[in-house]
């Protein structure tokens, strides 16, 4: 989000108005979430309506490390049977400190940012806890198949690491890459790829690729669904 629609969203939001960026009405992913039992979003802000009309049938389990998101995860909640968490997610459980942009709070993330992408925004450092998405599946008693999306502001390769045993059960990962170095001390390109090779998943493909106002793609949302041979053994 731009310095100039942050502004306006901080403007607009006492009057229950909010910005965000386009995505498409819908997630061209053909079949692969057709056989999912439940749908995991992790960063889920203000929902994100394409990833549940994947399956209509499947239940939810929504996840934000920010509580101000909980009435609008419980609006979706009231049309669609799941769950909410109100934690950050990583390699590891133990906590961390949030920086929570006040400004534009879907740009919070446990990372600064690069010059790439700093706003000069109010920032409010928070100290969150942290889960592994293999323990909460666990204690929530989730069930398998799975699908999974994530947008975490450069933290997704830590949530995939702590997610091995849920990937193995998964048939679809939807995942917001950073492509150039939006944060400090954040991972590749490269090494996600190369993190989701080694757990059996390949690239399906990429769902958006929007240029910033330098004609730069800063980041890809993208599809990956577990390797052909893997889905072979089946």
């Amino acid at each position: 989000m731009s310095p100039a629609h942050a502004w306006l969203n901080s403007t607009l939001r006492p009057l229950g108005i909010r910005i965000e960026r386009a995505r498409p009405k819908g997630w061209p992913v053909g079949n692969a979430a057709q056989s999912v039992t439940t749908l995991i979003d992790v960063g889920c802000a203000f929902g994100t309506p394409e990833f549940y009309a994947l399956n209509q049938d499947a239940s939810l389990l929504l996840i934000d490390p920010l509580a101000e998101y909980v009435p609008w995860m419980e609006k979706i909640l009231a049309r669609r049977p799941g769950k909410h968490a109100i934690t950050a997610l990583g390699a590891q459980a133990g906590e961390i400190e949030l920086n929570v942009d006040l400004d534009a709070p879907t740009r919070s993330s446990a990372l600064s940012r690069t010059a790439l992408t700093r706003t000069g925004g109010r920032i409010e450092r928070r100290r969150v806890p942290v889960a592994t998405l293999d323990s909460l599946v666990d204690s929530l008693e989730l069930r398998p198949p799975f699908g999974l999306k994530i947008d975490t502001e450069g933290f997704e390769l830590e949530v995939l690491r702590g997610a091995t045993r849920m990937l193995a059960k998964s048939e679809l990962v939807i995942a917001e890459v950073s492509v150039l170095p939006r944060f400090e001390r954040s991972y590749t390109f490269l090494e996600l790829l190369q993190y989701l090779d080694g757990v059996g998943f390949e690239i399906d493909r990429v769902l958006t690729a929007n240029r910033d106002r330098q004609g730069l793609i800063r980041f890809l949302d993208v599809a990956f669904v577990p390797k052909r041979e893997r889905a072979g053994r089946g």
